[in-house]
């Protein structure tokens, strides 16, 4: 999680307790602690709800599908974990979960610790105004899994030295691209510590923002081509292999009445056996 296109920041937009208690809501909260009935009521898309486990869940449909193990997961732009518990209670040995918010790694670790002994967790959800509820995680299905997932603060342009090249199964890099000042560094890191016939799970709505990443360093292309467009020709020209894509809805609760619903790009992809880490 970046601000101002800066690698590090003495204050990150993330770190508020606004911002943690709203993705504590978007990872951890219940349909109906997201959704008031007015939301209910006027047709609110269903199916944009639960987004870190369905995230979580494209990163076992893709290892399905060219036949790979889920051993080692590496989950980039963690936020408070929601994906990463997800991949532990899918059959993942181990999760890496990294995110460059001290704020919401201090988080996820406290909600760790809270499964650990079994302890509930508490946030609160806008309602109007100043007004807010406190409402409670939806952990139960996390309680056994929890010693599986390894929360670090880290620098996805730069990883942790403590990373062993090419020892992760997979990466999940959920709404990220568009975050960080530089993603081709970025891609760049991922596909270092991607074992060889691994998979990279990638999911960003390609909005651009100079707050996050100078305009010279954003994916698109000079003739009109889409971010997708120039994402693939960055990851087929090192070997990498599009499985599938799909679009990736979710769903960020600002009010009991205004909420933001945005549709990323979803894509997995195959890394090269044969290539070397070009990228």
């Amino acid at each position: 999680m970046y601000e101002k296109g800066k690698e590090k920041q003495s204050c990150n937009v993330y770190d508020d307790q606004s911002s943690l208690d709203m993705y504590m809501l978007l990872h951890f909260g219940s349909r109906k602690d997201t959704l008031t009935p007015f939301a209910l009521n006027a047709g609110a898309p269903l199916g944009a709800l639960r987004f870190p486990q369905r995230c979580a869940e494209f990163v076992k449909e893709a290892l399905k599908k060219i036949g790979g193990q889920m051993e080692s997961v590496l989950d980039l732009g963690c936020a408070v974990g929601g994906s990463s518990f997800h991949l532990a209670a899918l059959g993942c040995k181990s999760v890496t979960a990294i995110d460059l918010s001290s704020g919401m790694i201090k988080q996820a670790n406290a909600v760790k610790s809270a499964l650990s002994i079994g302890k509930k967790v508490a946030f609160s959800v806008p309602v109007e105004d100043n007004t807010r509820l406190t409402v409670i995680a939806n952990l139960e299905q996390y309680r056994t899994i929890c010693d599986s997932v390894n929360f670090l603060v880290g620098d996805a342009c730069g990883l942790p030295s403590t990373l062993i090249s090419e020892s992760f199964d997979a990466i999940l890099g959920a709404n990220l691209i568009c975050r960080v000042p530089d993603p081709a560094k970025c891609l760049s890191e991922m596909n270092k510590v991607l074992k060889p016939g691994g998979v990279l799970c990638l999911t960003t709505p390609f909005t651009w923002m100079e707050q996050f990443t100078p305009s010279d360093k954003w994916l698109n292309g000079k003739f009109g081509e889409s971010s997708f467009d120039m994402l693939r020709l960055r990851l087929e020209a090192e070997g990498f292999e599009l499985i599938f894509r799909r679009p990736m809805p979710f769903l960020i609760r600002e009010t009991g009445r205004k909420f933001h619903f945005v549709v990323s790009e979803g894509s997995a992809w195959k890394k090269s056996i044969k290539r070397a880490n070009k990228l």
